[in-house]
């Protein structure tokens, strides 16, 4: 009787096929507990972050851009004490009656001993070069609603104080 080889690759690749899947089945659970326990630590974690916006945290003390910095910071303090109000009107904010009260509002906050500054659209002044030498004007003229449509025209077409000031929709 003469022996012919067998093909042994068909079935080696089934026995480890099988001896994949029952690898797989047996560390099926473990790994699932696993994956659930490191998620729960993970949130548990996320809960903890804290931001930190100190500068010095991030960089070296040594650094010249820091000391710099920190110079500079003694002596004009942060940069980040202010309050920010915005005001919305129903129509639009140039009109005559809204940009008073706007402007009765700024007077009464500039009154306050806690407040240094207030800047609003009715206080600020664009200086400009005449005839008679160089003068400051309001950006806002209160003296009628033609005045101020031009103050708005002016506003909108300069683009120089409509995207710090006012909103997109004229009504903030």
């Amino acid at each position: 009787m003469i022996c012919q080889p067998i093909d042994t690759e068909p079935i080696i690749q089934s026995l480890s096929l099988f001896a994949m899947q029952s690898i797989f089945k047996k560390i099926r659970v473990p790994t699932l507990a696993f994956s659930l326990i490191l998620f729960a630590f993970c949130i548990q974690q996320v809960s903890a972050l804290k931001f930190d916006y100190d500068i010095d945290s991030f960089f070296n003390e040594k650094d010249a851009n820091v000391q710099l910095y920190q110079a500079h910071q003694s002596r004009f303090e942060n940069d980040n004490n202010f309050l920010l109000i915005g005001v919305k009107n129903s129509t639009s904010i140039f009109d005559l009656t809204f940009m008073r009260q706007i402007d009765d509002l700024s007077k009464k906050l500039k009154q306050k001993p806690e407040i240094i500054e207030v800047v609003s659209p009715t206080t600020i002044k664009e200086k400009a070069i005449t005839s008679v030498g160089p003068i400051k004007r309001p950006i806002i003229n209160l003296e009628s609603q033609a005045y101020l449509d031009l103050s708005k025209s002016l506003i909108l077409n300069g683009r120089e104080y409509y995207t710090d000031l006012f909103s997109d929709d004229n009504n903030a």
